[in-house]
């Protein structure tokens, strides 16, 4: 059905239209998963098999319905329009130079601010009916959700846009999935950036045949090796030696010679490296990311880190609700200028949960603390805001031991017990789900590694920690440790109800 409307085309090796795909690149092109990650090394071609995949897309969907074709449109999403531009151009140039858009005809248009492409119905010739092609940026394809079911979607550079975008696009493309089985597929390519975030832990995920089976879905890497158009088999102009290719090719032995191990697997080998010895490994962006709303009807949580930790440290106030039984960190307030009441009058005090009646705040220990002449921040909280900011000293592993027994997975609810909404940049952060919000490089809460990235030590490094260990006190105090060697029961200052701590 395929190549219904192309009979005199190759369908292995698409000669004709400049392009032969390389074996790495064939996989991709035949495969039919309905979601499809793609990531590419330097040079690995991943914009041109992507435009090839929304080209062979476009032949299959007009081959397959004919005049139902006719209206619906397809996108190509980046996180800026100029992201899309590789994808655009090559699916242009490839839709022009096939019998569809000689047959057909078709118009396109230059700019890709925003890009489009009009196929007109090959049937009937009628110029005032047409398949189009738009590019969007992801903030376009958000606005646009409300309008159009694309049957497809190419995301291009896909681990610079959220996991909210993709969640949206995914949602979106089901009302295509419904009305032409078979479309409705996404497919995402791009670089890894820093092995951080939802792209790469979700790459990893999909590598999975049971998660294949279960999702639909299936990633790719498209190495550098890979594409033997640019490092295939030659002579060394240094030696005069031959070589075979691929890894062996002179300019990547140099690159793997001259770059980290790290950046070498994302940028040459397509492959992610994330950085070692994270503490709460069990975090999945895919997972524990979602966006959900305040409830004003519900407690507010309020778990604060002062920052007392050296120069890495920040002012944390992570803000939570629990929702049958999941814990919900739907709001934080983080400053690395530490002056609590500028702080709790500026910020805290004009925030939309604030005038929420019910309200439990939890503090490090060290807020108890004396800073010379200066009140302890436990003080200052009773004086501007009236509440009573509970304290316990907690140690360090019997926190991450708590941390992490909610991360998992609930057996009864299959949810994990805990959820950050994704304006959580910070906690994010630390927790290996995306770049620093400050400076938008990897810091986060790490044990101790040697030279080798081994694990070293008993205890992790006292750093990029802060909205952790503030969430940290709050489940401890509300819910207790991990293991039941100590119960107590609080009364919590303003309310009717008693807070059982421990298992």
């Amino acid at each position: 059905m395929l190549w219904a409307i192309l009979p005199d085309s190759d369908p292995i090796n698409h000669r004709g239209r400049g392009y032969i795909p390389t074996s790495d690149q064939l996989q991709v092109l035949d495969d039919d998963h309905g979601q499809i990650l793609v990531a590419g090394g330097d040079r690995g071609g991943k914009s041109s098999v992507s435009g090839m995949k929304a080209f062979l897309g476009v032949l299959e969907f007009m081959g397959t319905y004919g005049q139902r074709a006719m209206g619906e449109t397809a996108w190509i999403v980046g996180e800026n329009y100029e992201l899309t531009r590789p994808e655009y151009e090559y699916t242009k140039t490839w839709l022009r130079r096939s019998p569809l858009g000689g047959k057909a005809g078709m118009w396109a248009s230059t700019p890709v601010n925003p890009g489009l492409i009009k196929i007109y119905s090959p049937e009937t010739g009628n110029r005032d009916e047409w398949f189009s092609i738009k590019t969007k940026s992801t903030a376009d394809a958000v606005e646009s959700l409300v309008a159009e079911s694309p049957v497809f979607v190419l995301v291009c550079e896909a681990a610079k846009t959220s996991i909210e975008v993709y969640r949206r696009l995914r949602s979106r493309v089901s009302e295509a999935r419904a009305r032409f089985p078979g479309f409705g597929w996404i497919m995402m390519g791009g670089s890894f950036e820093g092995s951080l975030g939802w792209y790469p832990l979700m790459w990893e995920q999909w590598r999975s045949e049971a998660v294949q089976r279960k999702l639909n879905a299936r990633s790719f890497s498209l190495p550098a090796a890979g594409n033997n158009f640019v490092f295939g088999p030659g002579v060394d102009p240094q030696t005069n030696e031959e070589h075979d290719g691929g890894l062996n090719h002179p300019e990547l032995v140099q690159l793997k010679a001259e770059l980290p191990e790290n950046i070498f697997s994302e940028r040459v080998l397509a492959v992610p490296m994330p950085p070692a010895g994270r503490v709460h490994h069990l975090f999945q962006p895919q997972t524990h990311i979602y966006d959900f709303e305040y409830r004003d009807d519900l407690p507010v949580y309020i778990a604060i880190d002062p920052g007392f930790s050296g120069a890495t440290s920040h002012y944390h106030i992570a803000l939570l609700q629990k929702v049958d039984g999941q814990w919900r960190n739907f709001d934080e307030i983080a400053h690395t200028k530490v002056i609590e009441e500028e702080i709790i009058e500026s910020f805290v005090k004009k925030a939309y949960w604030w005038k929420n009646p019910n309200k439990v705040a939890v503090i490090d220990t060290a807020g108890g603390a004396h800073a010379g002449a200066h009140a302890s921040n436990i003080e200052v909280w009773r004086k501007l805001t009236g509440l009573h900011l509970y304290h316990q000293k907690v140690p360090v592993m019997s926190g991450i031991e708590r941390m992490d027994s909610f991360l998992k997975i609930n057996a009864d609810t299959s949810k994990p017990g805990i959820i950050f909404h994704s304006r959580c940049q910070w906690i994010i952060s630390e927790l290996g789900g995306g770049p620093h919000p400050i400076d938008g490089q990897t810091h986060l809460y790490q044990w101790k590694t040697d030279q080798y990235g081994n694990v070293v030590g008993k205890v992790p490094n006292d750093r990029y920690n802060d909205g952790v260990k503030a969430i940290t006190y709050l489940l401890i105090h509300e819910e207790g440790y991990a293991r039941s060697e100590t119960r107590r029961t609080i009364r919590v200052r303003g309310r009717k109800d008693r807070h059982r701590v421990g298992v």
